[in-house]
């Protein structure tokens, strides 16, 4: 696409003659100030390239125009949302929504297994040099391009809901695990078949550890510490009314909900407390077969 601002008639002629060749389209830009920004943004979506003429202006001019109309589709200026989240002060928050990365890494960035926000879509295996060749070909023909954006065009937006989270496909689950550390992993494997439940920390730790015995990985010192935060992060309080510590194996332990337990569970201490060791040990019972012995004592 050619455009020409209106009343340029040094370069008009010329430039009709150039787009002819190159069997461009010219849109005469006599609404430059101010500027037809639906009209623009309908030519660029048809359009792979933009080309703007004019005299007399290198900076601030109608080429300058154009191209800040188009920053605000193709890269959004910041913006800020306001957040309201529960039992904090409600902020205002910077958008991502216009971030596009393009990797060939399946590791590129760390993605929580919850999120909401990222797409992550794969365009297929990689392909060989003829049809590489045969795609350029195609491409070239702005026939097929048009018809191309003919098609995405008769697409039926109407149940399309932009607020809704993204697919988890299958491109996105395996850069959720690749962005997962050992730990991550290792409480996945001791939260497993735990549902609907009540638990203790002591047993999700004494769980990892059967963990990272059997897979012989590493993880930070402080690990402990660590899964304390994960597992309040993924759990949640006793309801109001049931004590949030109970004595377990002779020592007071905090409780945490998983799921959706039946209610009958919070009937008292005892049935709080049973629930917890039906999901295993709060400390590991150490075994020995040793004998003890005595040694004679030097005498001086």
């Amino acid at each position: 696409m050619v455009g020409i601002p209106g009343g340029v008639s040094g370069e008009l002629y010329p430039a009709l003659e150039a787009a002819k060749a190159l069997n461009a389209t010219v849109v005469n830009m006599r609404w430059a100030k101010p500027l037809d920004t639906e009209l623009l943004l309908q030519v660029a979506a048809q359009h792979s390239a933009l080309v703007t003429l004019e005299e007399g202006a290198v900076m601030g001019g109608a080429g300058s125009a154009v191209l800040e109309a188009l920053k605000t589709v193709v890269d959004p200026a910041t913006r800020k949302l306001h957040v309201k989240r529960k039992g904090v002060k409600n902020t205002k928050e910077r958008t991502y929504a216009s971030i596009f990365i393009a990797t060939n890494h399946g590791d590129a960035f760390v993605i929580p297994e919850n999120d909401r926000r990222i797409a992550v879509l794969e365009n297929g295996p990689p392909m060989a040099g003829e049809y590489w060749t045969k795609f350029h070909e195609w491409r070239r023909n702005k026939a097929n391009v048009a018809a191309f954006v003919a098609e995405l065009l008769t697409i039926d937006l109407a149940g399309y809901n932009p607020y809704l989270a993204p697919p988890m496909t299958a491109a996105k689950a395996d850069m959720v695990e690749a962005g997962a550390s050992e730990l991550d992993r290792a409480m996945e494997h001791a939260l497993a078949g735990l549902a609907n439940t009540l638990v203790v920390k002591e047993q999700i730790i004494l769980r990892i550890e059967d963990y990272l015995s059997d897979n012989n990985v590493e993880v930070p010192d402080d690990w402990q510490r660590m899964v304390e935060r994960m597992l309040f992060k993924r759990t949640r309080k006793v309801p109001a009314g049931v004590p949030e510590r109970v004595r377990v194996d002779g020592k007071q332990r905090a409780v945490r909900v998983l799921g959706k337990p039946s209610a009958a569970i919070f009937t008292s201490t005892e049935t709080v407390v049973q629930e917890v060791l039906l999901n295993g040990a709060v400390t590991r019972q150490i075994r020995s077969s040793g004998q003890v012995v005595s040694f004679p004592q030097k005498r001086g």
